[in-house]
């Protein structure tokens, strides 16, 4: 009769793989987000240098601020989508190593 219990192993594996697959997908959506850093958007309009966006989450913010924000953001996200994606990638392996003991 086969068990229907997962192994650690498999629980570690599946872990890393959704780790893997969201640390991607943060450092796809960093690369978005520095593109807004160089040419920043208010409402889904390109801005220039001497406007002035307006939004009722973040106020009255310049070009160079919006720039900022978008920069800012972008790092972040590139960073924790690179920890993620490592550490998932670990996980896997380690994941793979503890099924392969057991066996």
């Amino acid at each position: 009769m086969a068990s229907t219990h997962q192994d650690g192993g498999g629980t570690l594996r599946g872990l890393g793989i959704a780790g893997l697959l969201i640390g991607l997908f943060l450092i796809g959506v960093s690369f978005v987000a520095g593109k807004d850093a160089e040419h920043p958007r208010c409402d889904g309009k390109d801005m220039s240098s001497s406007d002035v966006c307006l939004s009722s989450r973040s106020g009255a913010k310049s070009y160079d601020e919006r720039a900022s924000d978008a920069e800012a953001a972008s790092t972040w996200m590139l960073r924790i989508g690179v920890v993620l994606a490592v550490g998932g990638v670990g996980a896997v392996v380690m994941g793979g190593l503890a099924s392969v003991r057991r066996d």
